[in-house]
């Protein structure tokens, strides 16, 4: 492969996703749907991150893993739990969801052509993540599509 074409295999996902990236950050920022709880969801995690506990002190709609995951991000990593910052990270998730879809078509194709049209089309068919921002929705589509991304590299 040549220095151009292996250039172009990188850059052209790459501004797809940033294209995507623009076009999430828009439908995140200016959509609100009438049923949202992210409200209640951010009060759920502020609950938990000063201690009290799941199931018992207060209601939780999910399970550990993801309050753990609640505590990775809001808690190590020192994210606010704000609605600009539930948003950013639900566009984070958003990309990487459709990032990983790419990655899983690319390594059963072998096809870049294919990887981006995955990308795009998983991008656009969880559009719906903008409507409920702040639920574990992607990142149980994220560890889904990971399962058989891993798998695919195994040798039978």
């Amino acid at each position: 492969m040549t220095r151009a074409g292996a250039t172009l295999r990188l850059l052209l996902p790459a501004a797809l996703l940033a294209a995507c990236g623009f076009a999430g950050f828009h439908e995140l920022f200016s959509n609100f749907v009438d049923y949202d709880d992210e409200g209640w969801l951010m009060m759920l995690n502020l609950l938990f991150l000063h201690g009290y506990t799941p199931y018992q002190d207060m209601p939780s709609t999910y399970g550990p893993l993801w309050l753990a995951i609640v505590e990775l991000l809001h808690g190590a990593l020192a994210i606010p739990v704000g609605h600009d910052a539930v948003r950013f990270v639900t566009l984070a998730w958003w990309l990487l969801l459709a990032a990983v879809s790419a990655a899983l078509v690319r390594r059963l194709t072998r096809s870049s052509a294919w990887a981006c049209a995955a990308l795009v089309l998983a991008f656009l068919f969880v559009r719906s993540i903008v409507n409920e921002p702040g639920h574990p929705q992607a990142f149980v589509a994220i560890a889904a599509l990971l399962l058989p991304l891993t798998g695919c590299g195994a040798r039978g």
